[in-house]
């Protein structure tokens, strides 16, 4: 987002986060472009399989690893890592 109230989208977000809303979230870190925290609602909703590829998408090493490592964990998800990124 180039313009607007990007102080008032952080305070939004932050009562999301009170209220438990991934949705308002994921909608404000989208209008703030704060991939991290995008990733972050991701995995809080049990999307594992976005949130790694959104990391690895987004160069975020830091946050794709935990995420991999949680996935190859889960039965059934080995299909998905058999390629190299």
């Amino acid at each position: 987002m180039t313009i607007g109230k990007q102080d008032y989208l952080r305070k939004m977000l932050e009562i999301a986060q009170k209220r438990g809303d991934i949705m308002s979230r994921f909608s404000n870190a989208l209008l703030l472009g704060d991939i991290d925290e995008r990733i972050k609602v991701l995995a809080d909703s049990n999307q594992m399989t976005l949130a790694y590829f959104m990391a690895v998408a987004h160069n975020r090493p830091d946050l794709a690893e935990p995420l991999k490592t949680a996935l190859e964990h889960e039965p059934g998800n080995k299909k998905y890592f058999s390629c190299n990124f």
